[in-house]
């Protein structure tokens, strides 16, 4: 979350595992190079005064084999409002640490900003 504050996104994707799959709301990409990734990021990423990002971590799977999927809340808070994301990260285990291999997410704040405001308050 600190390097995406400071717009580090180049450092954000050293733990993805490219080609990368991401499910992005109703719509399923694969980003083939880190900087298609980045482009891709940075249309989502607020411009003008700097949001603050917080991550919740819900669950972790136990590894099976060295995969494991982590469930986690991306709230990005700004002037204009609170989105929050639920994303399910399929990563795994290897000698260089964590990789991420594959991402799906949806966008629960656009179509229910009731939720967003419940999880952002429960700190879930």
């Amino acid at each position: 979350m600190r390097m995406l504050s400071e717009r580090k996104l180049r450092e954000v994707t050293r733990f993805y595992d490219f080609p990368l799959p991401v499910h992005w709301d109703e719509h399923f990409v694969i980003y083939q190079t880190p900087e298609a990734f980045l482009e891709a990021l940075s249309d989502h990423i607020p411009q003008g005064v700097p949001p603050r990002y917080e991550a919740h971590v819900r669950a972790i799977e136990l590894p099976r084999q060295g995969r494991y999927r982590l469930w986690c809340d991306f709230i990005v808070s700004t002037p204009a409002g609170v989105t929050v994301t639920p994303t399910v990260h399929f990563c795994r285990q290897d000698e260089a640490g964590m990789r991420i291999e594959m991402v799906e997410t949806q966008t629960c704040s656009t179509a229910m900003p009731e939720v967003a405001r419940e999880v952002l308050v429960l700190g879930l």
